[in-house]
C-alpha cells in the first residue's frame, strides 16, 4: 500500500524592484529607442505585405473558376460514334 506524503510548499519571495535590477538603465532613454525597428524598415515590411497580398488574391481569383473531381464521376461528352470526352477542368 502507497503512503501519501504532503511536500511542504516552496516559499514565494518577493520579486525584486525595477531599481534592483542592473539591466534597469537599459530599458530607459536612450536605449529604449534602440529596441524599436526603424521607420523605413517599418514601411518596407508593410510595403512587402501588400504586394504578397495582392498577389495571393490575383492568384485566388485566376484560379476561381479551376476546381478538381474525381474523373468517374465527370460526365462524358459524345464526340463522334465511338468517341466520348471528358472535361477535366
Amino acid at each position: 500500500m502507497s503512503t501519501y506524503q504532503t511536500n511542504p510548499l516552496l516559499p514565494v519571495e518577493a520579486s525584486p524592484g525595477q531599481g534592483d535590477s542592473e539591466f534597469a538603465p537599459l530599458l530607459t532613454e536612450p536605449f529604449a529607442r534602440a529596441w524599436t525597428p526603424p521607420a523605413a524598415e517599418l514601411a518596407g515590411a508593410a510595403a512587402m505585405r501588400g504586394r504578397l497580398f495582392g498577389r495571393v488574391s490575383a492568384s485566388r481569383a485566376a484560379e476561381a473558376a479551376m476546381h478538381t473531381m474525381r474523373r468517374r464521376s465527370l460526365p462524358r461528352e459524345a464526340l463522334g460514334e465511338v468517341v466520348s470526352g471528358q472535361t477535366l477542368y
